[in-house]
């Protein structure tokens, strides 16, 4: 079977993709210690949920469609660990209500190498460990 990182998935929609960025940010603009990072961050909600979308549409459908720098996004100050797995955990709550057990369990381990690599390189050097 094809892997999810080397080839599109057809279980997985963009339509479907939407719904889980869109219930995500939802989730972490309500959360008390992740939210006010990210209204500190994001000045235009909706653009960053496009961007988003495309961004996991090109990571598991190959789309091609997001261009920007996940890592440098990633390199601003009151990111810790605990941060980060939280976020992480959010994403994996939200994986499954939106895509069912087998839709999560192609986008979050895509998701926990990238987070890894994103915190490490973002100097988040114990995340995920």
């Amino acid at each position: 079977m094809p892997s999810a990182t080397t080839h599109p998935d057809p279980g997985v929609t963009r339509e479907q993709l939407r719904l889980l960025v869109e219930r995500f940010y939802g989730a972490i603009r309500e959360d008390a210690q992740l939210g006010p990072i990210f209204d500190q961050r994001v000045r235009d909600w909706d653009m960053h949920l496009d961007k988003m979308t495309r961004f996991w549409c090109s990571a598991l459908l190959r789309e091609g469609s997001y261009h920007g720098n996940p890592i440098e996004a990633h390199r601003f100050g009151g990111l810790s660990v605990e941060l980060f797995d939280r976020w992480l955990g959010l994403f994996e709550r939200v994986s499954n209500e939106v895509l069912g057990e087998l839709g999560a369990s192609r986008i979050v381990p895509l998701a926990r190498r990238m987070g890894r690599t994103i915190a490490m390189r973002a100097g988040i050097r114990s995340a995920l460990d």
